[in-house]
């Protein structure tokens, strides 16, 4: 499981319908689908952002919050996302405030590139700054062999250390180092 503690903050602090479109993006399932068909579904957040559909719908937010939407005829598949987009899920959701952008979860690997897409494809375009630091812990099980014996194996729980920085729209990751975990 990963935590990232911290926030990256927004300048300026996003405003009325940006904040609104980015929430509702982070809480949509990042689905592929048909764009010439979702060009005749309602869309009005994405509409009123100025966003196209874009390729196979990356910009699509107008389906139901959580849903698969199987049976839409404009849904090619539903476990991938979009070419460009990282997963099926965006982890960032923007502070209700608009003036921070934060990681909500833990199951989620994919928090950076999600960021790099996130400035690529929205906050440049729209004039946002981000800047932060976020401490990244990554916490997993390796197998250890005991006296060389593939039989007689424990997990010991390691944590990978790493830090987040985005400094004007440019992310950077270092990595501090693997360390058994001794909580």
């Amino acid at each position: 499981m990963i935590y990232l503690l911290g926030e990256i903050q927004i300048t300026p602090p996003l405003q009325g319908i940006h904040l609104a479109y980015l929430d509702r993006f982070s809480r949509t399932r990042r689905m592929m689908w048909d764009a010439s068909l979702l060009e005749k579904k309602r869309d009005p957040l994405r509409e009123s952002v100025g966003l196209p559909i874009g390729a196979d719908g990356a910009y699509y937010v107008g389906s139901e919050i959580h849903s698969t939407e199987t049976d839409n005829p404009a849904l090619l598949r539903h476990n991938d996302p979009p070419d460009e987009q990282p997963g099926l899920w965006c982890s960032w959701q923007p502070s209700g405030d608009g003036e921070s952008y934060v990681w909500v979860s833990s199951q989620n690997y994919t928090y950076n590139d999600w960021l790099k897409y996130l400035i690529a494809h929205f906050f440049k375009p729209w004039h946002y700054t981000l800047s932060g630091k976020l401490e990244c812990n990554d916490y997993f099980s390796k197998s250890v062999s005991l006296n060389g014996d593939k039989e007689n194996q424990i997990d010991v729980p390691y944590v990978e250390r790493s830090e987040l920085i985005v400094k004007d729209n440019t992310v950077i990751e270092k990595l501090l180092g693997t360390f058994k975990d001794e909580r």
